[in-house]
């Protein structure tokens, strides 16, 4: 047997009752369109693409799709440069700016708020407790510690108290600090006198006739001082 790839149809004759065949018209031969090593739109060389897949060829101002299978050109598309706007290009995500910043200024401003109002309450307490404190300390008694000063010390050895004399001149002896000063005096009459080492001082005061008042007054190292009063009657001889 032979092979049946190579057998043929017949062909039956054309009946002369049938009528002739239509002749199609046939349509010129088209020559297919190789696509140019043109860029694309991005601008890069086309790669080998996928069969069953559309090529975009771009040629002047416009851009058309080429499909690989039908070898046949598509509706002129968009310009090139609109469409290279429209390819996809990766992009950073856009980034948060104001709206961060208003966040992080929010933020501050209410933790300011929060540390003013925490100082607020610290100053109020400690000064309550400042406050509480010093009302409640007890105050110290004053204490009042009067000093006395030392007298000098003072002996009146002449004149006698409540005494006559028929001398205008009267003698004013005594015992006082040593090296200090003494003075006696009337209402009309005032003498000083100075003691010696051994505190020993005298002199002589001036009466008036009648009675007399003498004061005798001793100073000490400080200051102090210490006072005797005599009375005294002078009285004329005459008038005995």
């Amino acid at each position: 047997m032979g092979d049946d790839s190579t057998k043929t149809e017949p062909t039956l004759p054309q009946s002369p009752l049938s009528p002739p065949a239509e002749e199609i018209p046939t349509q010129p031969d088209t020559p297919p369109i190789t696509p140019e090593p043109n860029t694309t739109a991005s601008g890069s060389t086309p790669s080998d693409e996928p069969s069953g897949q559309s090529a975009v060829i771009a040629t002047g101002d416009t851009v058309q799709a080429f499909d690989r299978e039908s070898q046949t050109e598509s509706a002129p598309s968009a310009p090139a440069g609109e469409l290279a706007s429209k390819i996809p290009v990766d992009e950073a995500p856009p980034v948060a700016t104001e709206n961060t910043q208003g966040q992080g200024s929010s933020k501050t401003k209410v933790a300011g708020v929060v540390l003013a109002f925490i100082i607020l309450i610290a100053a109020v307490a400690g000064g309550g407790y400042w406050w509480w404190s010093q009302r409640n300390k007890a105050v110290p008694e004053e204490i009042t510690t009067r000093v006395e000063r030392p007298k000098a010390s003072l002996i009146i050895a002449a004149p006698q108290d409540q005494m006559a004399t028929t001398s205008a001149q009267i003698q004013i002896e005594g015992k006082t600090s040593p090296d200090s000063m003494v003075t006696a005096y009337t209402e009309s009459s005032e003498e000083t006198y100075e003691s010696d080492d051994n505190g020993d001082f005298s002199g002589t005061l001036t009466l008036d006739e009648g009675p007399n008042d003498i004061t005798i007054t001793a100073f000490g190292d400080n200051n102090e001082e210490t006072s005797e009063t005599r009375s005294v009657v002078y009285v004329r001889e005459e008038e005995l």
